[in-house]
């Protein structure tokens, strides 16, 4: 892996145009398709990661100890017991997906035809009560299949 620092190096003297990949590749002492890669915008510089809290050591001072919420051995303070407390404050995804907020009420562009619009609206509906739990046997719930010539 490339270090942070020479790949921007890298990307400000591709930045300036006056040297070619080969000259580049030469003075970093990096591949010429490296080079091309990181022109090409196809090799960056990873991004920090997201974090709820400040970084911490990688490998404290201290031995791990067993966590009192979760009962892990870990290195205090837990970052489990506070990613689900930081998780918690967050809405429940299943719940919104459940209430279909982000199901569309009609969908977008859908230009169809009578016939082919009343068998979609036959499908959703089946779909819908299949979604809710009700299942067959209610009324309008069956599918309607017939052959069409």
């Amino acid at each position: 892996m490339i270090e942070p620092q020479l790949v921007e190096q890298i990307e400000r003297l591709l930045a300036k145009g006056k040297l070619s990949y080969r000259k580049i590749a030469r003075f970093t002492g990096v591949s010429r398709g490296t080079i091309g890669a990181i022109a090409s915008g196809r090799r960056r510089i990873q991004p920090r990661r997201i974090c709820f809290w400040e970084e911490e050591p990688v490998v404290p001072d201290v031995p791990p100890q067993r966590c009192p919420d979760c009962g892990g051995m870990v290195y205090m303070p837990c970052r489990l017991c506070r990613t689900r407390k930081e998780m918690a404050k967050l809405p429940d995804i299943r719940a919104l997906i459940r209430s279909n907020a982000f199901q569309p009420f009609t969908p977008i562009g859908l230009n169809l035809k009578p016939m082919h619009q009343q068998r979609y609206e036959e499908v959703r509906r089946w779909r819908r009560e299949q979604q809710k739990g009700l299942g067959f046997g209610g009324q309008g719930s069956e599918l309607k299949c017939e052959v069409r010539s």
